[in-house]
């Protein structure tokens, strides 16, 4: 949702700048011999690269913690059944009493 800090000229002379500017570079850029589908899939590529890395590391830090995290969730997941149990029977012995 659009603030009404601008009017909606306004808002519509700035989108005709951008698209200026967009189609500016663009043309700039094929008649130096760049096409833009080589910026879109470097970008992919650096993205990917990212990702790629990011994974890398994430590895690393469950091969280290791995035995301790899975003791946790499985403690975890023990308390949060027998928050359930307890829960169940307070509230069916409530609607026993009632």
């Amino acid at each position: 949702m659009a603030l009404p800090t601008r009017s909606t000229k306004a808002r519509f002379l700035w989108a005709a700048l951008a698209v200026v500017l967009l189609l500016t570079a663009s043309v700039a850029m094929i008649f130096f011999g760049t096409n833009l589908a080589v910026l879109v899939v470097d970008a992919m590529n650096v993205f990917w690269g990212f990702v790629a890395g990011f994974a890398d590391a994430i590895q690393v830090v469950f091969a280290a913690i791995g035995q301790a995290l899975l003791i946790a969730l499985a403690i975890g997941a023990f308390m949060d059944l027998v928050i359930a149990t307890v829960y169940l029977a307070v509230s069916r012995r409530r609607a026993r009493e009632a």
